[in-house]
């Protein structure tokens, strides 16, 4: 059997709304001039905001306090022109109450002065980017706390790049000033004896 084929997507509103939600993003149109703001579906759905938020402040009032300061330097770098898009990671409360993290980016549109009279971005939910890369971190943290506390010190050899790491307790015990140490180098240093 055929299959019917699948009609493309409208121009405009619902091939932009389709976009949007492959990359997981919803987007906004800021009339700054105004105090109006548009939000797309996809602020909705994907950040797990409630219907009743419409305005800036409603959005503003959702971000955590820590991160206001932040978000509103972004934003006046932007408008004063010191950089070419605004951009800016921050915690927000969502629906369900919970804090989550968002970035978002935006472009002002000036007028004929160069003010900036209305802006126009995307926000995208980065909760799950944010909790791993602080695990990440963490474990940065911990493996250097272990490495320091290793008295003999740890080393790694990456073989296929015949690069050599040591710990910086390995470079104090081996009194190594060095930073780079290839295979060779520590050869070198073995006893011929020792050395088969």
């Amino acid at each position: 059997a055929r299959r019917k084929p699948v009609a493309p997507p409208q121009a405009g509103g619902e091939r932009f709304e389709l976009a949007m939600r492959a990359i997981n993003e919803g987007v906004y149109d800021w009339d700054v001039a105004n105090g109006r703001m548009h939000y797309s579906e996809g602020v909705y759905t994907v950040l797990h905001m409630p219907r009743s938020m419409k305005t800036p402040a409603d959005w503003r009032a959702r971000i955590h306090p820590d991160d206001l300061r932040a978000y509103d330097a972004a934003i006046l770098a932007h408008f004063k022109k010191k950089t070419e898009r605004f951009e800016c990671d921050y915690r927000y409360r969502a629906r369900d109450r919970s804090w989550r993290w968002a970035r978002q980016r935006g472009v002002a549109l000036r007028d004929a002065r160069g003010r900036a009279i209305r802006m126009i971005g995307s926000i995208g939910d980065i909760s799950e980017l944010k909790r791993v890369e602080q695990a990440l971190k963490e474990s940065e943290q911990r493996y250097a706390l272990a490495t320091e506390a290793a008295t003999e010190g740890i080393y790694e050899w990456n073989v296929e790049a015949g690069v050599l790491y040591l710990s910086e307790a390995a470079k104090r015990f081996f009194a190594f000033a060095a930073d780079a140490f290839t295979p060779v180098d520590w050869n070198a240093r073995i006893h011929p004896e020792d050395f088969p």
